[in-house]
């Protein structure tokens, strides 16, 4: 069984530059495209904490960004009854995230703290 990843979209049009998950930069993901398509970055999903740094845990995340008009921050929880080997999908805006599961069913959403 090999780990699943989430794929966490941009909806904004600025590129979000760094993404970090549990303090440490994920890459970046560049604005929408010219058919207003949200671009997107893979993320590896770990079980343990001490293997979490840019990656996503079952349990709590911390989560930060940054626009070239300002910056955020949220934490997203990751149930552990997601199966580990599951890709999960994390659509980002500049006030609202939401997760959903492979099946498009929401899992968790928040605001997006400023």
């Amino acid at each position: 069984m090999s780990n699943g990843f989430v794929y966490v979209f941009n909806v904004s049009s600025e590129t979000i530059n760094p993404f970090s998950v549990n303090s440490v930069s994920a890459g970046n993901i560049n604005g929408w495209d010219r058919n207003y398509t949200p671009q997107q970055l893979r993320i590896p999903r770990v079980l343990n904490r001490n293997e979490s740094p840019g990656k996503f845990i079952n349990g709590i995340n911390m989560v930060s960004l940054a626009w070239a008009s300002g910056a955020g921050n949220f934490n997203i929880s990751i149930s552990g009854e997601t199966p580990l080997d599951q890709d999960l999908m994390l659509y980002v805006s500049r006030t609202k995230w939401m997760l959903y599961n492979q099946f498009g069913a929401v899992l968790a959403e928040g605001p997006v703290d400023s």
